[in-house]
């Protein structure tokens, strides 16, 4: 999990009012490193997902994936959310978002990455360790224990 993240792929008070604009800034961050060969075709990749089933996950969580021509580098970023938003009709509002992006040849490493976090993010411990970080390489440190 070390090489996923940078500190360029957190942010800690991202000021969005939607699913997609969310989708957008996180993706952004992702190609900030280089790790995406083609923003446009991952953020389609990433919203063809959600429509087929939303990926907020419970405790104001969501974890936007897709597996991406895309991509080129497998990558995680990670978002506190400034004010918590609607992620689609049917899910609670969401405050912290997950975004995992892997190469279309990938096999299923974003669903191991999911699980990894998954487990995790079931411990109100954990949960709250996220909320309370006030720098990116402590969000590092978190994700590379997973």
């Amino acid at each position: 999990m070390a090489d996923l993240i940078t500190e360029k792929m957190i942010n800690f008070n991202l000021n969005v009012k939607t699913r997609d604009e969310a989708i957008k800034a996180l993706a952004e961050s992702i190609d900030s490193e280089g790790r995406i060969s083609d923003i446009d075709t991952f953020i389609e990749d990433i919203l063809k997902r959600e429509a087929t089933c939303t990926t907020a996950i419970g405790f104001g969580i969501a974890t936007p994936h897709a597996k991406s021509a895309g991509i080129n580098t497998p990558a995680l970023a990670f978002a506190r959310l400034e004010k918590p938003i609607k992620w689609d009709d049917e899910s609670e509002e969401i405050s912290m978002i997950f975004m995992i992006g892997v190469e279309q040849s990938g096999a299923d490493q974003h669903l191991e990455i999911l699980a990894s976090i998954f487990r995790q993010l079931v411990h109100k411990k954990f949960r709250d360790q996220l909320n309370a970080t006030k720098s990116p390489q402590d969000i590092i440190d978190l994700i590379n224990k997973l």
